[in-house]
Parts: structure tokens; sequence; C-alpha cells
């Protein structure tokens, strides 16, 4: 897991906290940075709690050793949040999201050493007490293999975010989830990705196999056996040394990622990581060609 943690900082670092970008075509949706800081407060102004006016809301931070170790969130001078104990955090991003359907929603993160999240919550203002609530910890999407790296899309009571994962298999996947709000939760609508393609066409190697991930195409090492199940036993195919497979689809399960592959009009499933595998594999020992010299960190 540690591998993990390390190597998904990496494209954290590029992406998150930088996008500011209407969602869809509907007038009502918002997904918006609102500001980041790494000591003092900020403030920003928008509708947080439901009436459709805009409220005033203040974040108040304070640090120990350079560190954001705690946090306040005041809305409309008073106090809906506190914070402590914060990990490692040396910068705060704010992001307000507000979806197709009037669902409104702050968005928390903070980044330590190498930009990796060390925080990353969306809170929803709860009239009833007058506080603002967690409704979904993204640091524990899959169990925490994966690194969300922003809020792209907002719709009805739905969210979608992209995210960064890097099995010792495949090497780095970009991926995007939908979470669905319900009932003061914000949860997978899925344990499948919404969608998936390989992160690793663009870096440098001295082999031809960039080609081949730019596609989302993976070059077996060995023969592999591909299962009509994640997690199955029946098998849908074999792709044998050298054949050319094409990644479809990412999905958790039972604390396991699998991923299905497609080659010749079959489709099949086969696990990409879990805890017991090892943290890499050498250059033709793992399942592709190509894959090590693509691991990031």
């Amino acid at each position: 897991m540690k591998m993990f943690k390390r190597c998904m900082a990496i494209a954290a670092a590029f992406v998150i906290g930088f996008t500011m970008l209407p969602v869809g075509a509907q007038a009502a949706a918002v997904t918006k940075r609102v500001g980041s800081i790494s000591s003092g407060s900020m403030s920003f102004k928008e509708d947080v709690t439901h009436d459709g006016k805009k409220d005033k809301v203040a974040i108040y931070t304070s640090l120990t050793d350079d560190m954001i170790t705690k946090f306040i969130v005041q809305v409309n001078g008073k106090t809906t949040l506190t914070v402590k104990n914060l990990d490692e955090s040396y910068y705060m991003n704010v992001r307000y999201i507000k979806t197709s359907k009037s669902k409104e929603f702050v968005q928390i993160y903070t980044t330590g050493a190498s930009d990796y999240v060390s925080h990353n919550c969306l809170y929803r203002y709860d009239k009833s007490s007058g506080k603002m609530k967690k409704v979904v910890d993204l640091t524990k999407a899959y169990n925490g293999m994966l690194s969300v790296t922003d809020v792209v899309g907002a719709k009805k009571n739905k969210i979608t975010v992209s995210a960064y994962v890097q099995p010792q298999t495949t090497a780095g996947l970009n991926l995007t989830l939908t979470y669905k709000y319900k009932k003061g939760k914000m949860k997978l609508a899925s344990k499948t990705a919404t969608s998936v393609e390989s992160a690793v066409a663009g870096f440098t190697s001295d082999d031809n196999y960039g080609s081949y991930f730019a596609q989302n195409k993976y070059v077996c090492c060995r023969t592999l056996k591909f299962k009509t199940k994640a997690a199955g036993s029946k098998v849908a195919f074999k792709a044998t040394k050298n054949s050319v497979v094409k990644l479809k689809k990412i999905k958790y399960k039972n604390k396991k990622l699998y991923g299905q592959f497609s080659q010749k009009g079959k489709k099949g499933w086969i696990l990409l990581y879990s805890k017991k595998m090892p943290s890499y594999y050498e250059e033709g020992e793992g399942y592709f060609y190509g894959v090590l010299s693509r691991m990031a960190g």
C-alpha cells in the first residue's frame, strides 16, 4: 500500500486543484476552486445553506512546524466545522460544488510531502444542526488504493471524480468514478470505474510499447488466463505470450483490483492488484512488457 501512496502523489501533483469549470450544459451545476492557502485564513461567498442566497464561508488554519494541523470553518460568522490532527498538510485547497439538483458541497483537501493528498473530504451544511457534515472521505476510495485527483462533474445527485492508481501489473491508470448522494452520504454508484485509460503512454522509454499504452493495449509477456467474472474461476479466454490485449474496465472487489481485457471479440477479467502480490515485477516477469520502466516512484 505504501508503494501506491508514493506513486499516486506524482499524478496528484500535476492535476489536483487547478480545475475551474462549469459542468455540462446545465447552468445550475458548478464545480470550481474557490481558494488555496498554506497558512492563515481564506473566505468565499457561495450558497452553502441551501436557501439560494450567497453565504460567507471563512476557513481558519492552525500550524505546527509549518504544517496545517487544524482548521475551522465558519458560515456567516458561526463555527460549523472543526477538524484537528491533520496528517502532514502543507497546503489546503477548497472547491465549491453545486449539482444540477441544487445540492451544494464544499470540498476541502490538503497536500503534504510530494503533494500527496492527506485529507480530501466533501462537506454539506446540515440545516437542523447548523453544522457542516462530512458526506464522503475521498482518500478511502477503493480502500485507499486510489488517489482522487479532481471533481470533474456534477449532475442531479451525483458527482464524477477523476482518480489515479498504479497496479504493479499495468503501471499507472487514470480512472473516473461516479458518486451518488443519498440520505446525507456520498457513496460510489458502482465499484466498476466509469472509464479507464493508461496514464503512461507519454513516459519516455527505449522500448516500443508506448504506442500500445496510448491505445489502452498491453503486450503479454507470458500466457495469461482471463476469467468470465472478476474473482471468478471460469476461463473466458487465454492470451498467449507476445499477444495483445486491450484494457476495458477496472473493478474493485474484496479489497482487490481487477481489470477487464478484450482480445478478438472476447472479454475477461484478471487480478491486477492485491496486498499479497509483489510491489513490482522485473521486466518480463509480470503480466505485460514495458511496465517496470513506467512505474513511478
